[in-house]
């Protein structure tokens, strides 16, 4: 019963925002509140600002500004003086704080210029698009009552600049000499360092031109040789100035020239290794290659062509024999460069077949530069490089085949999936070829990782906790879907093709409608007007559970129902179930034995429409 009376407090409060005198009872925020998520209601602002031009600070009229909230995009056009405005924005998240409410939501807010520029000559275009955010918050006006609240109006301003600046200048080397085809960049500096504007190439005379860049901007201009081994940029920031067309770089004086020097700031590493980790490759006509980004420096310690003992990187490189596949010796090898010195060659010997061997440069690369000086840095992007290097070659056994993978259904043991997970039973066929077998998982389409590894049985459980994300929370966001395959494993432990198919699992079982409850809303209210609070067996998407439209009342005796309000209040710490709150208006009181029916376009996360034989309720 206690509960039943906080759900008539909670209408109370959606109807008090119309009905100035209606009471309340602050019991409903144990209920609902202690979970941080809103109240029984729907706070809403007001999102307000101007358009401006960041260096005449005149009104920008015609820009279209948009936003997003309650699963739709919502676009508004600035008037005359630059100003929109979004009425009715919702709160986004809840919390009481010493007795006083704060509820705040942060929106993202996109300008197009696209309409307007398409009106405007060339000298008067801006952007196609500039993006801002906001907060809207909310504050209490009586301590200790999180019900009442008094709406704020957020507001931002968007300065924009007009893309009529012009940046020239040249490229030239430590000689002073026009360096031809490379690559410059312009840099815009206003938000932070390294977003790139625009770039270009620069022709035989050394020279660059920017066009249509945005009046007042602070820039950076940086230039590249076309081979990567010269570099150099402006010194410091430019700062465009306002309402001038053409910035020129002056080309008549070293000062206005963009001089490039050897890459200093650029640190050679190693871009590929060949075997990759973990590969298994054959043995026959075995090479270890290593490319580097940049030509290596050739000192005296990079020679190949004394073998071992003469203290060059010969020393200092570590390949060992493993065994097979299961010790440890090291074996001989020859090693060489290419004629660019940009790609090294290690070829061992003795090498045979179903073994694992590995391989360590380490402390060969931290002895090595780039022409500039800089020191190898390790490539994080691969494995080999500044770690051990691990593969095994291939034996005489047959790969096995790839397995046909599909899905075990079992009523009590591995049933269909809701949101919630559960037991999910692979079962693949049986290969001769094969030692054992290596199951790998993804989620939503990504990596596949290794879930369990050298399964002798032809069949694999797995458990999972959820299938929403974020798991865990009382109100996910979005479903999710998770994928199986299947690798069998040889007698040599080679890994096999990948099964035939993959097996994804997601949630397919259709929300239900559990209960529904209605009640005479209190006074203020209009006469004949009534709130329902209907509970589902899961999260709901809200925008459809919001859609007044897709609930409907049958057998009604001539009674007329109007749907005025539908809330989607989320879930329920005590009876652990979704509820949607709707607010009806009739034009007589309610009869005996009529129907409300939620319509199939309500679906859950996962896109699942409401189960049709539990989407009705009958009073």
């Amino acid at each position: 019963m206690k509960r039943f009376s906080s759900i008539l407090i909670a209408c109370c409060s959606i109807l008090g925002l119309l009905y100035p005198g209606c009471k309340k009872d602050n019991s409903i925020i144990t209920e609902v509140s202690s979970q941080n998520h809103l109240p029984m209601y729907s706070p809403k602002g007001t999102i307000s600002g101007k358009v401006l031009d960041a260096c005449t600070n005149a009104a920008v009229s015609g820009a279209v500004v948009s936003t997003a909230y309650s699963g739709n995009v919502y676009s508004v056009t600035t008037d005359a003086s630059g100003s929109f405005s979004f009425a009715h924005v919702p709160a986004g998240s809840f919390q009481t704080t010493g007795g006083a409410s704060v509820i705040t939501g942060t929106y993202s807010i996109t300008v197009s210029m696209v309409n307007y520029n398409a009106k405007a000559d060339s000298l008067h275009r801006y952007r196609n698009y500039y993006y801002s955010s906001v907060t809207v918050a909310f504050t209490t006006s009586i301590p200790g009552d999180s019900l009442v609240v008094d709406g704020l109006v957020a507001s931002v301003s968007i300065p924009i600049s007009m893309l009529n600046t012009t940046v020239k200048g040249t490229v030239v080397d430590q000689n002073m000499q026009p360096v031809s085809n490379a690559i410059v960049t312009l840099w815009d500096e206003s938000a932070g360092p390294n977003v790139a504007l625009y770039q270009t190439t620069s022709g035989a005379a050394g020279n660059f031109t920017f066009r249509y860049v945005d009046n007042g901007l602070p820039i950076m201009i940086s230039a590249r040789s076309s081979d990567g081994s010269l570099e150099g940029s402006t010194a410091g920031i430019i700062n465009l100035p306002c309402n001038i067309s053409v910035d020129s770089l002056s080309s008549q004086n070293s000062s206005g020239q963009i001089v490039l020097k050897p890459a200093s700031t650029v640190s050679p590493m190693v871009v590929s290794i060949t075997p990759q980790n973990g590969q298994d490759i054959s043995p026959s006509g075995l090479q270890i290659i290593y490319l580097f980004s940049e030509p290596i420096k050739q000192t005296p310690y990079t020679r190949t062509d004394l073998g071992f003992g003469y203290g060059t990187m010969m020393d200092n490189i570590v390949l060992d024999y493993n065994g097979l596949k299961k010790t440890t010796g090291a074996i001989p090898f020859t090693a060489s460069w290419n004629s660019s010195f940009t790609q090294f060659t290690l070829t061992p010997t003795d090498v045979v077949g179903s073994s694992k061997y590995s391989i360590s440069i380490l402390n060969v690369l931290s002895k090595l530069t780039d022409n500039a000086g800089d020191s190898v840095v390790n490539n994080k992007a691969i494995t080999g490089d500044y770690e051990v290097l691990n593969f095994t070659t291939n034996g005489n056994s047959p790969l096995p085949g790839a397995p046909v993978l599909t899905r075990r259904l079992v009523p009590g043991v591995f049933a269909p999936l809701d949101f919630n997970g559960g037991a999910v039973g692979l079962e693949w066929n049986n290969d001769t070829n094969a030692r054992s077998y290596n199951v790998y998982r993804s989620t939503s389409g990504g990596s596949y990782v290794l879930l369990a590894q050298n399964v002798y049985s032809l069949d694999y459980k797995d458990s999972l906790t959820s299938l929403v994300y974020p798991a865990g929370s009382a109100n996910p966001l979005e479903a999710i879907s998770v994928q199986y395959q299947v690798h069998g494993v040889s007698h040599d432990l080679v890994e096999g093709p990948v099964s035939t198919n993959t097996v994804t699992v997601s949630d397919v079982v259709p929300p239900r409608l559990l209960t529904a409850s209605e009640s005479a809303a209190p006074a203020p209210a209009p006469a004949n007007t009534w709130v329902y609070v209907l509970r589902f067996s899961e999260p709901i998407t809200q925008a459809r559970a919001e859609t007044i439209a897709y609930y409907a009342f049958s057998n009604t005796g001539g009674v007329t129902f109007t749907v005025t309000q539908a809330n989607y209040l989320g879930y329920n710490s005590s009876s652990k179930e979704y509820y949607v709150q709707l607010v009806v208006t009739t034009n007589l009181p309610l009869p005996v034995g009529y129907t409300l029916t939620v319509g199939t376009s309500v679906t859950d996360l996962a896109g699942n429409a409401i189960d049709q034989n539990f989407n009705a309720w009958t009073f």
